[in-house]
Formats: structure tokens, C-alpha cells, sequence
């Protein structure tokens, strides 16, 4: 059952230890009589062996040790609730001139994905510098996939077939000046070819959601929902 508070909690479960102290403690008295002398004994050199890791001398001392430990998880679980608590109720100027001042503005969980991703694709040289690597690597490969499948299209005509579409082969939507490409509907990575009966016009949404996946033929018009994704 839920409870209000860590120490309501804590006496629930003192008070049920109470009612149920004697019936326990039978149990324990009956799993202890339960185990043979070999057992008794393994279980007894792993005690002390991990006391003498700890470099203690009794079970007391661990016990101690133990608890400090425990207090020291609590702390800290409770500094991660109250931090998260103050992200939740913290003004959207605070957020961002708290994250400012670290010099990572682009960590600030208010923050879309695009956003922060293009945020820090402009302030941070070192992933920017990452990023263009990986772009040239990917243009690289697909190139490299292009010059090795089947293809029965020239560069010119692929440019020509590109700009003639005007509208999603998945979706239905009409293209505009920014959102327009062309998807390999088997994709090269799986084997497809570079021909014109495996192009579909494609709004740049559809195609990075659509990725290296199959699927079935849209329909006239387009999918309702682009399906598998």
C-alpha cells in the first residue's frame, strides 16, 4: 500500500514486525536447523571473509558500516528527488541561465532534440567537427552503395525524376522547396537497386523515419500512417 511519508513507512513496518515477531523468528529458528553443518560453516568463512575486507572484527562493526552506507544511498536519493523537483517547478529563464553558465546550454531538458542538437552543432567545435565527419562518412557509404547496385538511371535523369515530384509517395503530402528526396523503396543496404522502379518520391520526414526499413507498397495517394514505424 502507499504510504504519506518515509516514516509512516517505517512504523507500518515496525508495527507489523511487532504482531509478527514470534511467528519470524520460528521461521528463522526452522530455516536455521534446515541447513546442514557444511552449509553452516561456508556461510560462516564468507562472513568473516568479507569482514576482514571491510577490516572488521564483528558483526556489530559491519552492521554500523552498513547503515552509514545506507544513509549516505538515501542522501543521495533524496538530493536526486529534490534537483528533479526543481527542474519541474524552476522558470524556463532560470533553466536556461543555469545551464548557460555551465557552457552547455544545449543539456537543458526544456529543450527539444532538434533544438538541442542544433544548439550545440553551433557552440560546440568539437561535435560540430564530429558531426561533419559522420555526414561525409554516411554521403560517403551511400555513394559507394549507389556506384555497386543496379541502376539504369544517369545523374541527370535522377535530378530530372527528383524535381518532377510533387508530392509524398508515403504520406500524400505536397513537397516544398526544402522538404523534397527521393527513398530507395528496397533500401541499398538490403540489396535494392538504383532504378526507377525502386524510387519513390519521399518528404524528407517519411524517409529519415523510414530508414533502412521494408515495406509494402504505398498506395495510391499515399499511406493514412507510414505502417512499421
Amino acid at each position: 500500500m502507499p504510504y504519506a511519508n518515509p516514516e509512516t513507512r517505517k512504523a507500518a513496518g515496525q508495527a507489523w514486525y511487532l504482531r509478527n515477531r514470534e511467528s519470524q523468528l520460528g521461521r528463522t529458528a526452522q530455516r536455521r536447523a534446515s541447513l546442514s553443518v557444511e552449509v553452516k560453516r561456508r556461510y560462516q568463512k564468507n562472513a568473516r571473509a568479507r569482514y576482514a575486507a571491510l577490516g572488521l572484527t564483528s558483526a556489530g562493526k559491519h552492521r554500523k558500516v552498513r547503515t552509514t552506507a545506507l544513509s549516505a544511498t538515501r542522501a543521495e536519493r533524496e538530493a536526486k528527488q529534490a534537483w528533479k523537483h526543481w527542474l519541474s517547478i524552476a522558470p524556463d529563464s532560470w533553466m536556461a541561465a543555469y545551464y548557460d553558465a555551465g557552457a552547455k546550454p544545449w543539456r537543458n531538458p526544456r529543450l527539444s532534440s532538434t533544438t538541442a542538437h542544433a544548439m550545440r552543432y553551433r557552440l560546440d567545435a568539437e561535435f560540430h567537427q564530429r558531426e561533419l565527419e559522420r555526414l561525409k562518412a554516411k554521403k560517403r557509404r551511400h555513394r559507394e552503395e549507389i556506384a555497386s547496385a543496379v541502376s539504369d538511371l544517369e545523374r541527370g535523369q535522377y535530378i530530372t525524376m527528383r524535381s518532377a515530384a510533387t508530392a509524398c509517395g508515403y504520406c500524400g503530402c505536397t513537397f516544398t522547396v526544402s522538404n523534397r528526396s527521393m527513398d530507395h523503396f528496397v533500401p541499398l543496404s538490403r540489396g535494392g537497386d538504383h532504378t526507377r522502379s525502386n524510387l519513390v518520391p519521399a518528404c524528407t520526414s517519411c524517409n529519415s523515419r523510414k530508414q533502412d526499413r521494408l515495406l509494402p507498397r504505398p498506395p495510391v495517394g499515399g499511406f493514412k500512417v507510414l505502417p512499421e514505424i
